[in-house]
């Protein structure tokens, strides 16, 4: 069964956004723990959807969401005025509820999500101005997405301004050929093929409170109204691992966490940590102990050395996180990398 966990950023810059909401970006790799990375591929803005009839419509439906209604739209391919390819498994969106007649709230999740989540991404009340809000939102095992609507009637607007992927490693390697002749000599100085790149500001990697495992106490059930975020067992110490591709070295971690009691007197420890591969020792301290008062809420961006290892067979990257205390809740880590 295919499985999609819960995003609560978008695009870069999300994370530090405390209206940004999503809903089930990253997949799961099988039965492995820890997340697997999505790259953030940004497109020029377009319009999925627009519900309203009319000069206005846009898309398959011109009439707005009733009451309980769950409409679905598809994503894959040309909808709309947007073209989005078959390897894309989550978008990050601009949508906008318009023309309220009740205060009502409205979910976007992936449609073969099962149950519905009951977090909302927009929040109305009868006859208020347009609610836009930046939703990151995974897509189904078809490429749809699906939109609820809790009450009166609504008209919705979806806009795309990017989409992710994911890496894969091209399943196994076959067995190996019998050895050819030996090829010429090549040239003196010449360059190799060209590895990997990144843009300018570096690839992205998204991971979520989901993705982390505890080392010490068990892991509770998820906080339902708190997309995708975990509660952390009192005393814990948890790790996430990043799972990077060959050759990427992070240049940037950000933690977005919660404090559930809203009192903000917890303090809570995060760090970035290389291991040896084959035998789990600790190759380099990557940032130094970042303890931090979470607060309601709090972004945390941990300090890194400069003298960090790539990915590789040998070193692997993990997200520790120390609690202390109670209710701290672990929601989601952006990772920036170069190679």
């Amino acid at each position: 069964m295919r499985q999609f966990r819960l995003v609560h950023i978008g695009v870069s810059a999300a994370l530090a956004a405390a209206a940004v909401s999503g809903i089930g970006l990253v997949q799961a790799a099988g039965a492995e723990s820890g997340g697997t990375a999505s790259v953030f591929v940004p497109i020029a803005p377009c319009r999925l959807l627009d519900t309203r009839p009319g000069a206005d419509n846009v898309g398959t439906r011109n009439s707005p969401l009733a009451a309980t209604e769950t409409a679905t739209f598809a994503v894959w391919g040309t909808n709309g005025n947007c073209t989005i390819p078959s390897t894309a498994t989550g978008i990050a969106t601009n949508a906008t509820a318009v023309n309220p007649t009740a205060a009502s709230y409205v979910t976007v999740f992936p449609a073969d999500a099962n149950p519905r989540p009951t977090a909302s991404n927009l929040n109305v009340v009868a006859n208020g101005a347009p609610t836009p809000n930046q939703v990151t939102v995974g897509l189904s095992v078809a490429g749809a997405i699906s939109i609820y609507n809790n009450g009166g009637t609504v008209d919705m607007i979806i806009d795309i301004v990017g989409y992710y992927q994911g890496f894969t490693d091209g399943g196994a390697p076959g067995p190996q050929g019998p050895a050819g002749p030996q090829g010429p000599q090549g040239i003196p100085g010449a360059a190799g093929p060209a590895g990997p790149t990144c843009p300018a500001g570096g690839c992205v990697a998204y991971y979520l409170g989901h993705d982390a495992v505890t080392k010490q106490g068990s892991m509770p059930s998820p906080v339902v109204d708190i997309g995708g975020c975990f509660h952390l067992p009192t005393d814990a110490i948890a790790q996430v691992s990043l799972r990077l591709p060959g050759g990427a070295k992070p240049t940037s971690v950000v933690v977005t966490a919660f404090d559930n009691t809203g009192g903000g007197t917890t303090f809570t420890q995060y760090q970035l940590d290389s291991f040896n591969t084959s035998n789990g020792a600790e190759n380099v301290r990557s940032s130094p102990a970042s303890t931090h008062d979470v607060g309601i809420r709090a972004i945390v961006n941990l300090a890194l050395n400069s003298n960090l290892p790539p990915q590789s067979s040998s070193a692997s990257y993990v997200l520790d996180i120390q609690v202390a205390g109670t209710n701290q809740i672990f929601c989601a880590a952006q990772v920036t990398y170069t190679f």
